[in-house]
């Protein structure tokens, strides 16, 4: 099968990295794979070089019979492809949507008007985003989470295919050093629902009292105001999984106070490199599991994005006592295990057969 894939802007963050991944695994099943976009916004290596184009036109000239897209906009735009159109979806449109304006809201900077407009504005995307999640077009999801709000709230089967951690790439180290820990925070300082400055915020006190690494991991380069401060002690941009690799061996602990989505496969690789995982406690983090026979130990340490105390009492007892976490470490381990290559392929098999039933 002739298999496109569609962003409009192609940047990197959790979820194209999710869907770089499945171009090599598709052509080693023998389908041809290409990659169309409008603008390419990061010089990360996906593999397959892309095509660019200003509309769907061009596309349909390529002569692909299937064409993933990866949120609403991508996808309202394929009806002029014509080709079997597949909306992949790697986070709730609702829970962004919500967490984004509750965010607006709480800033309470746009007077009495303003909050009118914002609820207003609201209440209108979110009417746009459930009159979309009825339609039936065919679906991916990439968590139990989604695969459960669509079957639940929406009486629809999706197609579950899940992303992977390449054992290559994402293997546990040796000891750690016995210098200060290492706390290491993955994040977008420019996406609200991120909640980057949180961390900032929980962590200044602790770095005070602890002499803790900070290091910073973006997907876009850091901005100059957030370079200049003086909590951090490294920056960094993504540009491989060598990288990323090299840095989740150095850190005892992972932290990601997202609000909505989840910090996705970043956490699995960690988990892999037997790093100690510190996750809000949102539904995606927290179904991580879901899809494995039997439930593992407690395999991430969960914490309240909106209690600046939550995330220091953690931190405080990690470094007054590291041992008390190895299980939970053991435990993140086994659970990446089951995020194998092997089982995504599976997820996809399955996928494109829901395409060809719906021929």
């Amino acid at each position: 099968m002739k298999i496109g894939y569609y962003l409009d802007r192609l940047t990197l963050c959790g979820e194209t990295k999710a869907v770089g991944r499945q171009f090599a695994m598709l052509r080693d099943m023998g389908h041809e794979v290409l990659l169309f976009t409008g603008h390419v916004e990061t010089g990360f290596d996906f593999g397959l070089k892309p095509i660019i184009v200003s509309g769907m036109s061009e596309i349909a000239a390529h002569g692909v019979q299937a064409l993933v897209c990866t949120n609403m906009r991508d996808f309202r735009k394929t009806r002029a492809c014509g080709c079997r159109s597949i909306m992949f979806h790697q986070a709730s449109d609702l829970d962004r949507l919500r967490e984004d304006h509750d965010l607006r809201k709480a800033e309470g900077r746009d007077g009495a008007i303003g909050r009118l407009f914002l609820g207003l504005k609201y209440a209108l995307r979110r009417r746009s985003v459930r009159r979309h999640y009825r339609v039936r077009p065919v679906r991916w999801v990439s968590t139990p989470y989604l695969k459960k709000l669509f079957r639940d709230g929406y009486g629809q089967e999706t197609a579950l295919v899940r992303d992977y951690v390449d054992a290559g790439a994402y293997w546990p180290g040796g000891a750690r050093s016995e210098g200060p820990r290492t706390v290491l925070c993955i994040g977008d300082s420019q996406v609200a629902h991120h909640n980057v400055g949180f961390v900032y915020e929980s962590l200044r006190k602790l770095k005070a009292e602890h002499p803790f690494r900070l290091v910073r991991v973006s997907p876009r380069p850091i901005p100059a105001s957030e370079a200049k401060l003086d909590l951090v002690d490294e920056f960094h941009v993504i540009e491989s999984d060598a990288q990323m690799a090299a840095l989740y061996r150095e850190a005892d602990v992972l932290v990601a106070s997202y609000l909505a989505e989840g910090v996705g496969p970043m956490a699995l690789e960690a988990m892999a490199c037997r790093t100690l995982c510190m996750l809000s406690a949102i539904e995606p983090h927290q179904r991580y599991a879901d899809p494995l026979p039997e439930q593992p130990a407690q395999f991430a340490l969960f914490h309240d994005p909106r209690d600046p105390a939550a995330l220091p009492s953690l931190l405080n007892r990690l470094f007054r006592q590291p041992q008390v976490f190895e299980r939970v470490r053991d435990a993140g381990l086994q659970l990446s295990r089951f995020y194998a290559p092997a089982g995504t392929r599976e997820d996809l098999r399955q996928a494109l057969e829901m395409i060809e039933g719906r021929r």
